[in-house]
């Protein structure tokens, strides 16, 4: 138990750090105790709602970048504080021009390569 108890926490950062498919994974484990044991369990669990977010700026640029126009023409107001953020993807809040409250899924910059990356080593 001991050991675990080291384990869990250095395990998690692992899975913060590579992201992608490992954090799916890790949230799939911290809600199967009967898998593994429950210092895992309880470090996974954060998984489900505390993925660390990516910085704004690098979202900004982002969507910038895919929607070809500055992010004050597209939106009146743009959140730089996620709503939410997961294993590919963060929201958030925003006001369109004309004054609709929405909110702006963003795929994560490197989501893609990370998860081909990810099933390229499952396949290997």
């Amino acid at each position: 138990e001991r050991l675990h108890g080291v384990y869990a926490p250095a395990s998690l950062a692992v899975v913060l750090e590579l992201r992608g498919l490992l954090v799916k994974f890790g949230q799939q484990l911290s809600s199967r105790p009967e898998l593994v044991p429950h210092e895992y369990v309880r470090a996974f669990r954060s998984l489900q709602s505390e993925v660390p977010a990516e910085p704004a700026a690098a979202i900004v640029a982002l969507v910038e970048s895919e929607l070809r126009r500055p992010i004050g023409e597209l939106f009146a107001r743009f959140d730089e504080q996620p709503c939410g953020a997961a294993s590919i993807a963060q929201a958030h809040r925003a006001r369109t021009p004309d004054g609709r409250e929405v909110v702006v899924k963003v795929q994560l910059p490197h989501a893609a390569a990370h998860f081909a990356a990810d099933l390229r080593g499952l396949r290997a």
